[in-house]
């Protein structure tokens, strides 16, 4: 009992070889996109965290600064109310500090 060997036609030899040159050739180049993408979204990711923190700190010293009293701040005529009403101005300050510890708690668990 031998072996039977197989007859393989030279033509779907160099077809395969090169389907395969070109799948290879395919493979290396999405790895480079990749490379690329994956370096310009770290530069992206970096930069945003940049801008996250420097406005987290121009919010804190605006939030440092100033009175937070109705009778002390500018309304304009949409968020004008009569005495004794919650003032839209006021809430909306509270809201946006709110926003800002939830910001900040978030951050530091992040970082930890």
């Amino acid at each position: 009992m031998g072996l039977k060997a197989f007859v393989v036609p030279v033509e779907v030899c160099r077809q395969i070889e090169l389907e395969l040159a070109a799948s290879k050739a395919e493979v290396e180049k999405l790895k480079t996109e990749y490379w690329f993408m994956e370096e310009a979204m770290s530069k992206e990711i970096a930069t945003l965290k940049e801008q996250r923190d420097e406005v987290i700190e121009i919010a804190d010293v605006l939030r440092s600064g100033g009175s937070r009293a109705c009778r002390e701040l500018h309304h304009s005529k949409r968020d004008r109310h009569e005495y004794g009403e919650s003032c839209p101005v006021e809430e909306r300050i509270e809201k946006a500090e709110s926003e800002l510890d939830q910001l900040k708690a978030t951050m530091n668990h992040d970082k930890k």
